[in-house]
């Protein structure tokens, strides 16, 4: 049997009871789709491009997800926007009910990232822009209730990887999404100017 908690749980008072009642729990990371200094990360990209054709062959083993948009690039910037979160692919999905044949319009790609990108707009508080900009400036989280709503509803990421001694590196990152919202920007170049 799987037991599935909300990450900020993990990282809240109740971890350690979590851990007494169930053992250590694992984390699933998103999939790493650009690295800690925001540079595309082409294995993540093809990790969830691979995700893509295999749901799509469930539907129709003939189809394949590189074809059914427009520009290559598009759907890798689906992948990109995504975060490496697979619930986020869902993206596909809108971008299809944006369009009427295939290939997926990169135009209506766009739309469903706007779309999805004004939903994150509405889940982040006014002062939680701050620790938004703090994060993707330094790619860590302070472990107190305001980071821990933020990785409840998905505006902050967590990623993790092996470094070269074997050890689990763990990083955090905003949403790719919340990169394009106003408020965010400009929390962030009052924060950290150029």
């Amino acid at each position: 049997m799987i037991y599935t908690v909300p990450i900020s749980l993990l990282y809240s008072n109740r971890a350690t009871d979590l851990a007494n009642i169930y053992g250590n729990t694992q984390v699933l990371p998103m999939i790493m789709v650009q690295t800690p200094d925001n540079q595309l990360y082409q294995r993540g990209i093809n990790k969830v491009i691979e995700i893509l054709q295999k749901r799509l062959s469930l539907i129709d083993p003939s189809l394949s997800v590189v074809e059914m948009f427009e520009e290559r690039e598009a759907l890798e910037r689906l992948c990109l926007m995504s975060g490496g979160h697979v619930r986020n692919l869902l993206l596909m999905k809108e971008a299809i009910k944006n369009t009427n044949s295939l290939p997926i319009p990169t135009r209506a790609l766009q739309r469903s990232i706007s779309e999805l990108r004004n939903t994150y707009r509405n889940t982040v508080f006014a002062n939680e822009w701050e620790a938004l900009a703090t994060v993707y400036h330094s790619k860590e989280v302070e472990n107190d209730a305001l980071y821990r709503g933020l990785l409840f509803n998905r505006c902050i990421l967590e990623y993790r990887y092996l470094n070269g001694d074997g050890e689990s590196q763990v990083w955090y990152d905003i949403h790719p999404l919340i990169k394009g919202i106003k408020e965010f920007q400009d929390t962030f170049n009052r924060l950290y100017p150029a």
